[in-house]
């Protein structure tokens, strides 16, 4: 039997043991001026797997539209209704939250853009399950090109090579005794700054085959670029490289990236 795959629990501990916000303590400066070139003059924006509202927030300050904020962690949510309560009153009233599942704003306003940043998707076992989620998300969106999706994932040239090879070596007994049962799948360790050690399910990308579930959910591709050239931890907690990779990714072709961005629509 498989193991289960509980991100809600897992995700939960990653915040709460202040691990994540350790890690990656502000936003991805490429990925905002990105997401910021497409909620300019827009209504509503989705935020899916929020977290804590690494972007969330910047939206909220840098543009006039309302944001949906969702994610699966009770922690998170929590932690970022706090952070609302000490920011300008009109951002709060411009924030849904919903703690749960994406199906929960089925129905509730037509978006304009939704954004699922660094690996969202990724956490999701299962090709099937990730192209149906993308379903969702699209049929959530304006139809008929109007509607923007801003997703980025982990690039298989660049991250856990060694989880790659031990799972493309194995393949035939982890489909059987792991979650990571088809060819992008990993399973890797974390340990959290409380000393918990947790193993997380991860789908890793090339740029074809992100492309692919994207095209199969019925998007069209605008664009992919890369998201950043260094890890994002590091992007994120030094200035340093901070500026360099700003350059570099300029350059770069996404299949370079350490995480791959793309920019899809209806």
């Amino acid at each position: 039997m498989k193991p289960i795959w509980n991100p809600q629990l897992v995700y939960d501990r990653y915040f709460s043991s202040g691990t994540y916000t350790a890690r990656y303590p502000v936003y991805n400066q490429r990925s905002l001026d990105v997401i910021l070139s497409y909620t300019q003059n827009v209504n509503y924006v989705l935020d899916f797997g929020c977290g804590e509202g690494r972007y969330t927030l910047p939206i909220l300050q840098h543009t006039s539209a309302s944001v949906i904020a969702c994610d699966i962690s009770t922690h998170a949510i929590a932690h970022l209704k706090q952070k609302l309560s000490a920011c300008p009153v009109h951002w709060s009233d411009r924030t849904t939250l919903i703690e749960g599942e994406v199906h929960q704003i089925t129905g509730q306003v037509q978006l304009d853009v939704v954004i699922a940043m660094f690996g969202v998707l990724s956490h999701i076992a299962g090709q099937k399950n990730r192209i149906e989620l993308l379903q969702t998300l699209r049929h959530l969106l304006h139809a008929n090109g109007k509607g923007v999706l801003i997703i980025s994932v982990p690039n298989a040239r660049r991250r856990f090579f060694g989880e790659q090879m031990r799972h493309r070596l194995f393949r035939e007994y982890y489909a059987s005794g792991s979650m990571a049962s088809e060819p992008g799948d990993i399973v890797y360790s974390r340990t959290f700054k409380n000393q918990e050690t947790y193993e997380m399910y991860y789908h890793l990308y090339t740029v074809t085959s992100l492309k692919h579930e994207l095209q199969e959910a019925g998007f069209q591709i605008k664009t992919t670029m890369a998201e950043s050239v260094f890890a994002e931890s590091t992007v994120t907690r030094n200035p340093l490289f901070h500026d360099l990779d700003k350059n570099l990714t300029a350059v770069a072709p996404a299949c370079l990236g350490y995480g791959i961005l793309a920019i899809a629509t209806t």
